[in-house]
């Protein structure tokens, strides 16, 4: 008889659980973003679902509640680069560019040859103002990294640093 009532409280669980996931998916799909954020706890240890309530709240524009989740996953994989640019992008949004080009930086250390990686990378520094950094990026210019596109950013990290006359001892 108790494993009888065990397996109806087992099954009533899963049950019950399958009910949640279906609503947070309808919610999805209608893009009731509060819906969603409200079934989700926030200490959820379902990645899956933390994944869920994260998109959900970076929808709503509630990106320090997003962060908070997010560095919850970072904790347990340092090595996510989907977390990391999530991280990046939230402080982006949030008008961080210091602390979104930190991320930005774990990115392109984990997978250097990314050139999106790179380029947010170099975007953040320099809407962080720290054009000194961005100048001295290895890989900015040349031959194996260089393009139109690299020397477009350190043409803009030495015109903000009033710097024009070194900008050509550096190409030359």
């Amino acid at each position: 008889m108790k494993s009888f009532v065990t397996l109806m409280l087992c099954l009533l669980s899963m049950t019950t659980f399958a009910q949640v996931h279906d609503e947070i998916t309808s919610a999805m799909e209608e893009f009731d973003y509060d819906k969603v954020i409200n079934l989700i706890s926030p200490g959820t240890k379902d990645s899956l679902l933390l994944s869920t309530r994260i998109q959900a709240l970076k929808a709503m524009n509630r990106y320090p509640e997003a962060i908070v989740d997010l560095t919850s996953l970072f904790v347990k994989d340092t090595t996510d680069t989907k977390i990391l640019i999530d991280l990046a992008e939230c402080y982006k949004l949030m008008g961080s560019p210091r602390q979104a080009a930190d991320y930005y930086r774990k990115a392109v250390s984990l997978r250097p040859n990314n050139k999106f990686f790179r380029l947010q990378y170099i975007r953040s520094l320099l809407n962080a103002e720290n054009l000194k950094s961005t100048r001295c990026l290895p890989w900015l210019v040349g031959t194996r990294y260089g393009s139109a596109t690299g020397y477009k950013y350190l043409g803009q990290a030495y015109e903000g640093m009033q710097d024009i006359p070194m900008l050509f001892s550096v190409i030359m």
